[in-house]
C-alpha cells in the first residue's frame, strides 16, 4: 500500500508526465484548422476522436487491436522459439558462433523498413507480411542478447559446475544465476549437498565415464566415429585458413545461404518475379552497373543518408544535452521522447508517404527520425 505522504509526489509526477502530451494535443487542435491543412493529409483532432468513438461503439477498433496483438504475439513467439536456442548455441559453441556471426551481423543491420517490399511481395498485404517484419525485428535482438548473456558466464564458473557433474543446461542456468550475483558455491546451506555430490561423482566418475564412453562408441559405430574425426580435421584446417586469411571467415558462412536461395528458386516456392535466383540477380547487377543506373541510385541513397544523418545529429545532440543538463527540460521532453522512441520507423512510413509522396523527403525524414 502506498504511503499517504507520497500521494502528492506521485500526483505531481503524473501531471508532469502527461503535460507534454496535453500540449501536443492543444497544438494539434489549434494549428491544423488554423493553417487549413487537408484532412486527408492530417485529420483534425475532433475527427480522430469521433472515428475512435465510432470504432469503440461498433467494435471495429477492438477487432483491429486484437488483430495487431495477434500479429505481434505470433511474430514474437516464433522469434523467441528460434532466437533463444540459437543464441545459447552460439554462446556455448565457438564453432557455431564463428560460423553464424557474419550472417547475423549482416542481416541485423538491415532496418525493418527494408523488409517491407520483400515481405509484401512474398506474403502479400496481410497477416504474413506484418508477422514476418515483426519476426525480423525481434529475432536478431534476442539472439544477440542471449549470446551476450551466455558468453558472460565466467570460465571458472563453467569449470566449477562441470566438476560437480552439471550438464550443459544446468551449467547455463546455474551459471547465469551466478553471474547475477547468486554464486554457485557460496551458499552455505547448499555446501553440504555439493560436498556429498562431489564425493559421489568422484567415486563413480571413472566407472560412469567408461560406461558412457562405451555406450557412445557402440551407438556411433566405427564409421560414425571416423566421420567425426574427418569433420574435426576439416574444421581445424578451416580455422587455420581463417587465421591467415580472415576474409574467408566472412565469406564462407554465406555460401550455405546462397545454396539454399538457389534451391528455393529452383523449386519455385515463390514466383521468379518475387524471388529471382542468384544468377539472375548477378546479371541484373552487372547490367545496372554497366548502364550507370546503379551508381545513380547509390548517389541518391547516399544523399538521403547524408542529409538525414546531418539533421538527426544536429537536432539530437543539443536535445540530449538539454535534457541531460536541465531538470525542467527533462520533465517536459523526456515523456514524449520515450513515447516516440517506442514507435518504430516502419509505423511512420504510410503517414510520410501520404504527406510527402515517394521521394527524397520521405526517406530523409525517416533517417532523421531514426538518428535523432
Amino acid at each position: 500500500m502506498r504511503h499517504p505522504a507520497l500521494a502528492p509526489y506521485w500526483l505531481s509526477s503524473s501531471l508532469w508526465f502527461c503535460a507534454p502530451f496535453a500540449v501536443l494535443l492543444v497544438l494539434w487542435a489549434v494549428l491544423i484548422p488554423y493553417f487549413d491543412v487537408n484532412p486527408r493529409l492530417f485529420p483534425h483532432l475532433d475527427a480522430v476522436a469521433e472515428a475512435g468513438l465510432e470504432g469503440i461503439k461498433d467494435g471495429t477498433l477492438m477487432q483491429h487491436i486484437g488483430a495487431s496483438l495477434l500479429r505481434v504475439t505470433v511474430g514474437t513467439v516464433l522469434a523467441l522459439l528460434l532466437a533463444i536456442p540459437l543464441g545459447i548455441a552460439m554462446g556455448v559453441s565457438p564453432v557455431v558462433s564463428g560460423f553464424l556471426t557474419p550472417p547475423l551481423r549482416f542481416f541485423s543491420v538491415l532496418a525493418g523498413i527494408a523488409w517491407i517490399p520483400l515481405a509484401s511481395l512474398w506474403f502479400g498485404y496481410g497477416f504474413g507480411a506484418i508477422t514476418f517484419v515483426i519476426f525480423n525485428a525481434v529475432f536478431f535482438i534476442v539472439t544477440y542478447n542471449t549470446l551476450l548473456g551466455v558468453s558472460t558466464i565466467p570460465l571458472q564458473v563453467r569449470h566449477a559446475a562441470a566438476s560437480l557433474g552439471a550438464g550443459r543446461w544446468a551449467m547455463l542456468t546455474e551459471g547465469l544465476h551466478a553471474v547475477r550475483g547468486a554464486r554457485l558455491l557460496q551458499d552455505r546451506s547448499d555446501r553440504a549437498r555439493h560436498d556429498r555430490h562431489r564425493r559421489a561423482v568422484a567415486a563413480a566418475g571413472p566407472v560412469a565415464a567408461g560406461a558412457d564412453r562405451a555406450r557412445h562408441q557402440r551407438a556411433m559405430g566405427h564409421g560414425a566415429a571416423g566421420m567425426k574425426t574427418v569433420l574435426l580435421r576439416a574444421w581445424s584446417r578451416y580455422l587455420r585458413l581463417t587465421t591467415h586469411w580472415p576474409a574467408i571467415a566472412t565469406i564462407v558462412p554465406f555460401i550455405p545461404l546462397i545454396v539454399a536461395w538457389w534451391i528455393v528458386t529452383e523449386l519455385q516456392v515463390f514466383p521468379r518475379v518475387f524471388l529471382p535466383g542468384p544468377g539472375e540477380v548477378v546479371r541484373s547487377f552487372g547490367s545496372l552497373v554497366y548502364t550507370g543506373i546503379l551508381p545513380e541510385y547509390l548517389q541518391d541513397s547516399l544523399v538521403r543518408l547524408a542529409i538525414g544523418s546531418f539533421w538527426g545529429i544536429a537536432l539530437g545532440i543539443p536535445l540530449g544535452i538539454l535534457v541531460g543538463l536541465s531538470q525542467r527540460a527533462h520533465k517536459a521532453l523526456w515523456p514524449p521522447l520515450l513515447f516516440f522512441q517506442a514507435i518504430g520507423d516502419i509505423a511512420w512510413l504510410p503517414i510520410l508517404v501520404i504527406w510527402f509522396g515517394y521521394g527524397l523527403t520521405t526517406m530523409t525524414v525517416i533517417i532523421v527520425y531514426t538518428v535523432i
